[in-house]
C-alpha cells in the first residue's frame, strides 16, 4: 500500500512494520506523497525507470527567507503500533523535538552555536541528547523542573579545564531528564 499522509505527518506500512515521519519544522510543513516515476524526457541523462512500487515523500519549503530549516521525527515499529507522539521543541539557542520511542521518552536537541543554549520540554524526557557542541568540550548542563510539567534544560560551554560533562566526538551530549518527566 502506498505511504498515508495526513496533516503533517507520513505512514509508510509494509507487511508487520511501520515507519512514521512527523513533520516539526517548519510549522506549516505538509508532506505530500507521490507516485514514482518522475515524469521527464526520455533522454539518456534524464530517464527514471524504477522496478517496483516506488513513491517519495516531498516537503515545501517556505519562501521569504535565506535560512530555510526542516526539522522531521522519524520512528519505525510493529505495524499495529500506533504513531507515537512528537512534539517540537523550541528555545533560546536550542531547538529539536521530544516524542516516545520504544515506550521512552525522547528528546532531540540541536544547538544554534557551539556554546550551548537553553529549551522548555513539554514534559521531562527519559532521555536527552544535545548535539551541535564542540566535541570533547566540557558543558555545564542544568536540568530543572518548571511550571504544568515542563522541563528546562540548560547546555553552557565551560572554560577548558573546567570539568563537567564532556561532549563526544561526534559534539553530542547525553542525559536524563526523568526527573521531572510527565507524559
Amino acid at each position: 500500500a502506498p505511504p498515508t499522509a495526513s496533516e503533517n505527518a507520513v505512514a509508510v506500512k509494509v507487511e508487520g512494520s511501520r515507519a512514521d515521519l512527523r513533520m516539526l519544522e517548519p510549522e506549516a510543513a505538509r508532506p505530500v506523497v507521490l507516485k514514482e516515476p518522475t515524469p521527464t524526457p526520455d533522454h539518456i541523462y534524464r530517464m527514471n525507470h524504477i522496478w517496483g512500487k516506488t513513491y517519495r515523500i516531498e516537503v515545501a519549503s517556505p519562501r521569504g527567507s535565506r535560512e530555510r530549516r526542516f526539522l522531521a521525527w522519524m520512528t519505525a515499529g510493529g505495524a499495529r503500533d500506533s504513531a507515537p507522539r512528537a512534539e517540537r521543541v523550541a528555545g533560546s539557542g536550542l531547538r529539536g523535538g521530544r516524542g516516545f520511542v520504544g515506550g521512552r521518552s525522547v528528546a532531540v536537541l540541536f544547538v544554534d552555536n557551539e556554546d550551548g543554549g537553553q529549551a522548555t520540554l513539554p514534559g521531562g524526557a527519559d532521555l536527552v541528547v544535545v548535539s551541535g557542541l564542540r566535541p570533547g568540550h566540557g558543558y555545564q548542563v542544568d536540568v530543572t523542573a518548571a511550571a504544568a510539567g515542563r522541563c528546562t534544560v540548560s547546555v553552557r560551554v565551560l572554560a577548558a579545564g573546567r570539568g563537567g560533562q564532556t561532549a563526544s566526538a561526534a559534539g553530542a551530549l547525553r542525559m536524563s531528564a526523568a526527573a521531572c518527566t510527565s507524559r
